[in-house]
């Protein structure tokens, strides 16, 4: 089971972290750690507790007049959640408050005792003096509990003991330590990073200076962790990990903030004012204690440097800013749809139960957070039910694989609901974004949920109409969910890539934040997962990438984004292998271990690649981009994209300097100039290098409905100069082959706009069969050039039938002001139509005079289309046989027009058959016009 979590470690409730020394939970302990040997530390996961502020593992004791408080709320501080995973026992003594209770042992409840939440024990319950219990009860139902790995630690034999005598402050780098004692008066000063030591004592009267300015600190501990003293904090809240490895007991006495793990031992917490996540074998909360929950701090993961950055997830455009409701995205920008009503979406996919997953301590909680999900190679796919979850609640545990159905989640931590929510029965919630497939059709929904009380009715849904894609997953399908929060409405704009040819992909959803999703998120966690219900995706020779990206500043999604001022985001953000707040699953293993990067101070990214395997699966999964939302998947052109914007081919004059991070631009050809072409080669899905990449190249008339190429490297692969090898693409990066040279001819081109296509092909990736198709093979790209003339697209028809042309206009971007009859931006597209057929099926079309305006001059022979939307899909018209018609687009920008604009004129010639329509050919062209020079 492969899940990717992101989260940034604050305010709301998420996970509790653990410490295993291979002692099995229940186990006696008789050693601590040993020097020299790898512990594991693990993080144990209720489903139902996920919010947790305690978490034992043998024995859980709650003294008389103790509080758990769930942490910082919008609207106060209602209790928190505990919860004990083991089967000794759980007691709470009297007047004590706490939130919701989740306990495989029977549980104890003494008088005047107050569970604020839901009540759910593996055993029995007995509460012989009437405490009180708001929420739901559930007795004899056990606590399902899942585990993820979260360091390799050692210790070294050896190391020098510390003391801080009184009235002085030793500083510690990070690094290897013995028995560390900070005696009363004295203070020890640590700061980011990671610290071993055989034990840690701070005496009543000392402190501990923690410095969190530049990450977290994180403090291993083989024995044992006392701590009578004063914390000081610099730079962070809370913003530590006390990991313990010892058997004998932990005491803390005084208030402390942080996270603390101590997973063979007692952990007795004797003060009020402690704030974080605890976990131990045993926990003791003493009589008069109080603790607040904060999100857990995770061990520090490697981290990329800002200028290797190699996942950010796909870019996926803003949402709609428009009211509640669903939306899909269209030539002309967002337009509004009707949902989907609940009862069908029950009825057709159930529910998810709320996988890589990122965690932040930032002191703003979460605005955005970005999922989503490539499969490179796959073979097959069937949902299939677990007997494990048999004790679940609502889970399917039994019956036969469904082939063909799948999710890809994006889910948040859970919260504790406000007491102003409309519903208090239960004490936690969690928001789901999730793409579901059910093998015929597929379904975007927000889902807003109740946790305790498995509640799933505020969902915001739509299903698309049209099936699905026939089959099953296929390689480089992906989805892509990417949600954000603002003033009391939750967004998310949804792309997937298996739906039938010609229909949408991009879809958006605007909802109300039901539980105030907007001050509690910490955590983006999710993957592709089992459809619902608690099943599993179970893959063969599958690998899938997992991408997240996370952010606490409102609009910032990529690296050139404008920041917020501090609090930052950056440097507390942690990254697991591993779920969080659902029970689907999947058979991926993870490949390597996921690092964080930060494209700028408020935005941090991650992935992970997994397979079937735990190993790389093929070696040949290199492609060339079509456009710049191209990832790989095919066809290419899904939801109307065009194929022929590569932005990974280069045409440009002879010596020029082309890099990976360079951008393709159209070239103006001079007829017998000297150029170099270069092509840009995709290996970021990959985990393996895939070597000897070339390329054979070709120029030809793009808008032309019959082609003719013509060789630039005499129909062969090459790799550099013309040469016979080729490139390394290496895993998770690009390659460059180039350069490649080139003379333009001087005759038998032709003017006007042209293109060049590239194929590629390498070690374990054969050439396409198709080295013509761009939209249909990702190893084929296609891009504009133009000889020395106006925009002008021939249409020609070289078939020996008459043939029926469809015309789709189009400027990009699709937001802001949108082409104009009367003020600008003037976008016109001229036709040759001597006998002025195409006019008189256009004039009658509707939506002229309003989407489009088109004129005939008969002087010129010409009919003009001249543009009042971003798009325009012209209706069909006839070209005969050996026919060629031009299309001649001019666009002129109004002084001060902020942006470049470019016309995209599609093209696809159909024939009418016995059997019906079929197509002949789809090609296509566009104009680049720049935004006009600034005057001032």
């Amino acid at each position: 089971m492969q899940r990717l979590a992101l989260r940034p470690s604050a305010f709301a409730a998420c996970v509790t972290l653990l410490v295993s020394t291979g002692v099995a939970w229940g186990a006696s302990c008789t050693l601590p750690c040993p020097a020299g040997k790898d512990c594991q530390l693990v993080m144990p996961l209720t489903f139902d507790a996920e919010q947790a502020v305690l978490t034992a593992t043998r024995s859980l004791e709650l003294g008389d007049g103790s509080r758990v408080i769930a942490g910082r709320q919008s609207d106060g501080e209602p209790n928190g959640a505990v919860a004990n995973l083991g089967k000794t026992k759980t007691t709470v003594g009297s007047n004590a408050s706490l939130g919701g209770l989740f306990s495989n042992a029977n549980v104890s409840l003494a008088a005047a005792a107050v569970v604020s939440g839901p009540l759910k024990t593996g055993g029995t319950l007995s509460n012989p003096s009437g405490a009180t219990i708001k929420g739901t009860v559930t007795t004899h139902t056990p606590i399902p509990i899942d585990q993820h790995g979260l360091a390799t630690v050692s210790f070294t034999a050896g190391t020098t003991n510390v003391t801080v005598p009184s009235g002085t402050t030793r500083t510690l780098a990070a690094g290897r330590y013995g028995a560390t004692q900070v005696n009363a008066g004295g203070t020890l000063s640590l700061s980011a990073g990671t610290y071993y030591m055989t034990s840690l004592a701070v005496a009543s009267g000392a402190t501990l200076d923690l410095n969190e300015t530049d990450g977290a600190v994180i403090i291993y501990l083989q024995n044992t962790f006392t701590f009578a003293g004063k914390e000081a904090e610099t730079g962070g809240e809370g913003h530590v990990l006390v990991a313990i490895f010892g058997c004998a007991s932990d005491v803390l006495s005084a208030a402390f903030r942080g996270t603390v793990s101590a997973q063979s031992a007692l952990l007795s917490l004797k003060a009020v004012g402690f704030v974080g996540k605890f976990l131990a074998e045993e926990i003791e909360l003493g009589p008069k204690s109080s603790v607040t929950g904060l999100p857990p701090t995770l061990p520090t993961p490697p981290r990329s440097d800002k200028q290797t950055i190699a996942h950010l997830p796909p870019r996926l455009p803003a949402p709609p800013n428009k009211g509640p409701g669903c939306y899909q995205m269209t030539r002309n920008g967002w337009q509004s749809i009707p949902c989907t009503p609940n009862e069908i979406i029950d009825q057709k996919f159930g529910h998810p139960d709320a996988q890589l997953s990122m965690t932040s301590s930032a002191i703003p909680t979460l605005v955005y957070g970005q999922l989503a999900v490539t499969v490179p190679a796959v073979s097959s796919e069937q949902n299939a039910f677990l007997a494990s979850t048999a004790s679940i609640k609502n889970c399917t545990s039994s019956g036969a694989a469904v082939p063909n159905q799948w999710s890809i989640q994006n889910n948040t931590n859970q919260w504790s609901i406000p007491s102003t929510s409309p519903s208090r029965s239960a004490d936690s919630a969690q928001t789901q974004f999730v793409i579901s497939s059910n093998g015929t059709n597929s379904a975007i929904c927000i889902w807003n949920i109740e946790v305790s009380t498995q509640d799933y009715s505020h969902k915001t849904c739509f299903m698309s109409p049209p099936a699905q894609r026939a089959g099953g997953l296929k390689p480089f399908d992906f989805g892509n969910l990417a949600a954000s929060v603002a003033g009391g409405f939750i967004s998310l704009v949804g792309e997937l890539s298996w739906v039938s040819p010609g229909t949408s992909n991009l879809f958006a959803f605007v909802a109300p934040d039901t539980y105030n999703l907007g001050s509690n998120w910490s955590a983006v966690s999710g993957g592709l997962l089992g459809l619902s219900n608690c099943s599993q995706a179970q893959l063969t020779k599958a690998q899938v990438v997992t991408e997240i990206a996370a952010s606490t500043c409102v609009g910032d999604t990529d690296a050139t984004s404008p920041t917020c001022p501090p609090p930052l985001l950056q440097p507390n953000a942690n990254v697991f292998t591993g779920g969080i707040g659902t029970v689907e699953t999947s058979n991926l293993v993870a490949v390597g271990t996921p690092t964080v990067s930060y494209p700028n101070d408020d935005l941090a990214v991650t992935s992970q690649v997994s397979s079937t395997s735990g190993n790389c699966v093929g070696s040949g999964l290199a492609y060339v981009k079509d456009n710049d939302a191209d990832f790989g998947a095919t066809p290419s052109n899904l939801g109307n994209q065009v194929f022929w914007e590569s932005p990974d081919l280069f045409l440009v004059p002879r010596g020029t300097p082309v890099d990976l991070t360079s951008v393709s631009t159209e070239t103006t050809i001079t007829p017998g100039g000297q150029f170099d072409v270069w092509v840009r080669v995709h290996n970021d899905l990959g985990c393996a290098n895939v070597n000897n990449v070339t390329t054979m190249v070709y120029l030809a008339d793009p808008a032309a409905l019959s082609i003719q190429w013509n060789a630039i490297t005499n129909n062969k692969y090459v790799g550099p100069n013309g040469g016979t090898t080729g490139v390394t693409a290496p895993a998770g990066g690009a390659a460059l082959i180039g350069p490649i040279p080139f003379t333009a001819p001087t005759s038998g081109i032709g003017d006007g706009h042209k293109c060049i296509i590239a194929a590629i092909q390498g070690t374990g990736e054969a050439a396409p069969a198709k080295p013509f198709d761009a939209p249909d093979s990702n190893q084929v790209a296609q891009r504009n050039v133009q000889f020395a003339s106006p925009c002008i697209f021939p249409l020609t028809n070289g078939t020996a039938s008459t043939g029926n042309v469809d015309i789709t206009l189009s400027v990009t971007p699709n937001t802001g002001t949108k082409p104009s009859l009367t003020s600008g931006p003037d976008v016109q597209v001229s036709f040759d139509d001597t006998d002025s057929s195409w006019f008189n099926v256009w004039n009658s079309q509707p939506g002229n005079g309003s989407t489009f305006q088109v004129t005939h001059s008969a002087s010129t022979n010409q009919t003009v289309v001249q543009l009042a939307s971003f798009s325009v899909t012209l209706n069909q018209v006839q070209l005969a046989a050996g026919q060629t018609r031009n299309a001649t687009g001019t666009t002129v920008l109004p002084p001060g027009f902020p942006t470049g604009i470019t016309l995209q004129i599609g093209a696809q010639l159909s024939e009418t058959t016995s059997g019906g329509s079929t197509v002949v050919v789809s090609n296509g062209g566009s104009c680049v016009t720049p935004a006009p020079p600034t005057v001032r």
